[in-house]
């Protein structure tokens, strides 16, 4: 199963540059920064350390998706 958003080697090029918490302020900003890069990761900072990270849904799916089907494998692989 090779999915090129869950990848161990590859993950800190998955996180985006941080958005400030202020941000959630405007939610309509949150969704155009998470549409501008869909796939990535976006820490959100509030007083300058990390609080939540926050992604788009396609990329919250896929990566949900990857990971239950990684855990059925595991289990027949052990039966």
């Amino acid at each position: 199963m090779d999915n090129p958003l869950i990848n161990v080697h590859r993950d800190m090029e998955l996180v985006a540059k941080p958005i400030l918490i202020r941000t959630f302020n405007n939610p309509a900003e949150i969704v155009r920064v998470c549409e501008s890069e869909v796939g990535k990761v976006f820490p959100v900072l509030r007083n300058g350390v990390d609080e939540i990270y926050v992604m788009d849904y396609e990329a919250y799916r896929m990566r949900e998706d990857y990971l239950v089907n990684l855990l059925k494998s595991e289990i027949n692989r052990k039966e």
